[in-house]
């Protein structure tokens, strides 16, 4: 499998480079129904080749075989559509991909699971994508902000090599190439307003978890339900630990629907709870260097991301009402697990798409209540992927076991899902290679003032950039280069125990100084160490240095302004670059 996915990626990427596609061409939609058919082919045909090759050995090589071929083609739309640039989706400057190239940066200077902007405190932010691809900058010794575009693209094919090691927990080699391939093709499209994006794999890391998500939880819960196999359990705690740390909120959805499970059973309950909860026990120590700072500091502060509202985190989504081809697969997936709920594969299937929209009414009344929501869009898209699986799932059992079903229904229920598949999939692979996203990465990025800032930082310091804390207007500074920030990128990307209200008051304090040796003994002798360099923007009025401090439902903008002279040569270097002024202490010199 593995072997296959290598040569076909590096093969179809050589036909892409060949036949010069671009993102903008006329005819660069047509990529999408040709790419939503070819993977439809691969699963129909790891199905046939399941049931009619001899031999258990042949059956397992063919679909590995195939899961490869399928592991490379998914790659294909995002791989065509990013061709000819180096940013990933939206650029690296622009909304959430803004934070997520700082905290690649951020890992490519250090292992340590720190926060991606404030010096001294722990990630907040699920780490293993964002550190991942750190380190790999680092050892490749690749620019930070190159990686995050073949890291997304390759999360791509990871999320269905991963999900269908998973089905095969539970499912026929073919069967579960097929649930892999149906979760990956009815995810959401990009929208031309990011504001009301469902973001499926424009937020790689997240919709990894929602793809193989599902299987993890039909694996765990067939697997609890069964006496002995103690190497299963500890193989899913440890793949468990790797999509909590991949992305928490989601993953917790799966261990309360799990210990649900558990919890209702009729057969042997007991023993079920027991090794449910040994399971949530080995992900719970293998990702407490995760998620105990983490407690410890939403204890101490405020989680300003749950302050983000779009207007649909006030609607539930099930599915129904919107896409046709997404009503005709959640309708034909309740219908198959209706019929299939004696089957363990099939009650986790479908007590996650409940437990789906139960998660969106609770983000809604946690907004109506206490102003904090709960991400409810990526719920929304693990929705779509669990709905996408279903019928995979039920589809081999259709007709068996307690229920007797004419087999002309169960093929038109498997023609209808295909057909509705496809159209999902063509609008998905369309939307990966030409969509607005994905348009916008081939938009050039001018990083030259920020480089002839942090040249000027790191000279005047003597210090590497890590060692460096800015308070900075400049963000491509913080995205690019490992300084630490004073302020964040925008108070919905502050860690919970940051305390910007503060970090904020120090610079006012500092702006009403009445002498310049006021002002720099200000930025010097801060609650949160000294602030190094900064940038700021030259207006008339004097140095000025633009943020937000967190507020429901937008922050406050706050703007600061040192009026002329207070920030002097006597205390500090000063390089001006364009429309801005770096300024470094005199004394922040290592």
């Amino acid at each position: 499998m593995l072997i296959v996915a290598a040569v076909g990626t590096l093969a179809l990427h050589g036909v892409l480079v060949a036949l010069h596609f671009r993102a903008t061409d006329e005819v660069a939609p047509a990529i999408g129904p040709i790419w939503a058919a070819l993977m439809i082919a691969i699963a129909v045909a790891a199905v046939l080749l399941d049931r009619r090759l001899a031999g258990h050995l042949h059956r397992r090589m063919a679909v590995a075989a195939l899961a490869g071929a399928a592991t490379a083609l998914a790659m294909t739309p995002l791989m065509a559509g990013l061709l000819g640039t180096r940013q990933p989706p939206f650029t690296i400057l622009r909304g959430d991909m803004a934070f997520r190239t700082e905290a690649v940066t951020r890992f490519a200077a250090t292992w340590h699971l720190d926060d991606y902007t404030f010096r001294g405190l722990h990630s907040f932010y699920p780490p293993a994508w964002f550190w991942l691809g750190g380190r790999l900058a680092n050892w490749t010794g690749a620019t930070p902000w190159h990686v995050v575009k073949p890291l997304t693209i390759g999360t791509v094919g990871a999320a269905l090599l991963l999900a269908f090691c998973l089905w095969r927990m539970v499912l026929r080699p073919g069967w579960a190439l097929a649930a892999a391939i149906g979760s990956s093709l009815v995810l959401p499209t990009q929208t031309e307003a990011i504001a009301h994006a469902t973001e499926a794999w424009y937020s790689p890391y997240s919709c990894l978890v929602a793809i193989c998500g599902v299987a993890w939880l039909a694996a765990a819960w067939t697997t609890v339900r069964a006496p002995g196999d103690r190497g299963r359990l500890a193989l899913l705690a440890v793949a468990g630990a790797a999509l909590a740390l991949t992305y928490d909120l989601l993953f917790v959805l799966l261990l309360a629907v799990l210990l649900a499970l558990a919890t209702v059973s009729r057969r042997e309950r007991r023993a079920a709870l027991q090794r449910a909860g040994a399971v949530c026990l080995g992900v719970a120590v293998l990702t407490a260097v995760f998620w105990v700072p983490l407690v410890l500091a939403i204890a101490g502060g405020s989680a300003a991301q749950g302050h983000y509202v779009r207007p649909d985190f006030l609607r539930v989504t099930t599915g129904l009402g919107g896409p046709v081809g997404l009503t005709v697969v959640v309708v034909a997936a309740v219908a198959a697990l209706a019929l299939t709920l004696w089957r363990p594969a099939s009650q986790a299937v479908a007590a996650l798409l409940v437990a789906t929209i139960a998660y969106q009414l609770a983000s809604v009344a946690t907004l109506l209540l206490a102003h904090q929501q709960l991400q409810p869009h990526r719920a929304v898209t693990m929705l779509w992927a669990t709905a996408g699986a279903a019928v995979a799932v039920a589809l081999p059992t259709l007709g068996l076991g307690r229920t007797t079903i004419d087999p002309r229904l169960v093929a038109a229920l498997a023609v209808v899902t295909v057909g509705a598949t496809f159209g999902l999939g063509a609008a998905q692979g369309t939307t990966q290679a030409t969509g607005p996203f994905t348009r916008a990465a081939h938009a050039p990025v001018d990083l030259a003032p920020s480089t002839e800032m942090a040249r000027f930082i790191t000279t005047a310091t003597a210090r590497r950039p890590q060692a460096v804390t800015v308070a900075s207007t400049d963000r491509a500074l913080l995205v690019t280069r490992p300084f630490h920030g004073f302020l964040a990128l925008g108070a919905r990307y502050a860690h919970p125990d940051a305390q910007v209200g503060r970090r904020i008051g120090v610079l006012r304090a500092a702006a009403a100084c009445p002498d310049p040796a006021c002002a720099a003994r200000t930025l010097a002798r801060t609650p949160f160490g000294p602030v190094d360099a900064l940038v700021l923007t030259r207006t008339p009025a004097g140095l000025r240095i633009r943020t937000d401090r967190d507020g429901f439902p937008q922050p406050v903008p706050v703007t600061i302004t040192f009026r002329p002279g207070l920030l002097d040569r006597a205390h500090w270097q000063r390089h001006d670059v364009g429309a801005d002024a770096v300024l470094v202490r005199r004394g922040a010199a290592g």
